[in-house]
C-alpha cells in the first residue's frame, strides 16, 4: 500500500487522521437552524431534494 508521500490520494490511515471539519464549515446557530428547517421541509413538502 502506498503512503501519501507517493500517491496523489491519501491512504485509509490518513484519511482516518483528518478532522473531518474545516472553519468554512461551522455555521451559526442560525444558520444550521436554516439548514434544518430546509431539510426537514424537503423531507416532507417536497422532491426530496433541498437548496442551501
Amino acid at each position: 500500500m502506498t503512503n501519501s508521500t507517493d500517491s496523489k490520494y491519501p491512504t485509509r490511515s490518513d484519511l482516518a487522521k483528518a478532522n473531518p471539519y474545516t472553519e468554512r464549515d461551522k455555521l451559526s446557530e442560525e444558520e444550521r437552524e436554516e439548514r434544518r428547517r430546509k431539510f426537514n421541509d424537503s423531507l416532507f413538502f417536497g422532491n426530496g431534494y433541498f437548496k442551501l
